[in-house]
């Protein structure tokens, strides 16, 4: 039996559905509880109803809806094990393994993988070459080389996921780059951040 309360992944409730239906039948008595509304009713409610067993299936795939031992197995599909964290933050360690198994290695990609794992925003996060040549004076940095700098540690929910961070971020780098350095900046009482960059490897080769 469908309720009028009941809602699709897609965000759209049985009442809502319904009404939108009944309310193209041009010519009919559409009156609520006439027998057309109940028939219409029927066969909106059989269609909601395999909607919702199809988000169902959805949902036993997807890592936002695992808890516990499905997390876990999910884990286990690509080596990547729990180590006595919660479901909260080995979900987010998954779902940023997931992005960098995908990604191209571009900016955009691999600043939501490291927003991702560390449950912060992509605007928090500041990537640039180490390597720069502005006026013809080059900077001296290393070529092929990126530094994420200054990532406010307050923003930062999952800490103790930043040594899985540069895993992942090895796995996401287009070829011939690297990473060398990820930058924490920390907020004092003045107004003004106190810039820590914090060399988690000297290097990874990719």
């Amino acid at each position: 039996m469908v309720n009028d309360n009941d809602t699709l992944q897609i965000g759209q409730n049985y009442y809502d559905y319904h009404k939108s239906n009944i309310e193209k039948m041009n010519g009919f008595n559409i009156t609520k509880c006439s027998n057309f509304d109940k028939l219409i009713k029927f066969i909106d409610s059989t269609y909601f109803t395999s909607r919702q067993n199809l988000d169902e299936q959805d949902k036993a795939h997807d890592i936002n809806y695992a808890h516990g031992l499905e997390l876990d197995d999910k884990g286990d599909n690509y080596s990547l094990f729990r180590n006595n964290l919660d479901d909260e933050t080995y979900r987010f360690l998954l779902k940023s393994h997931l992005l960098s198994s995908r990604s191209k290695g571009t900016f955009k990609d691999l600043l939501n993988i490291t927003a991702n794992l560390l449950g912060c925003k992509p605007e928090d996060v500041r990537m640039v070459n180490a390597r720069t040549i502005k006026n013809g004076i080059d900077n001296g940095g290393d070529a092929n080389t990126l530094t994420i700098k200054d990532i406010d540690i307050s923003k930062v929910q999952h800490a103790n996921l930043i040594p899985e961070l540069v895993k992942e971020l090895q796995h996401s780098t287009a070829g011939g780059y690297r990473v060398n350095q990820i930058g924490f900046s920390v907020a004092i009482d003045m107004p003004m951040y106190v810039g820590s960059a914090v060399s988690l490897v000297k290097y990874f080769d990719i």
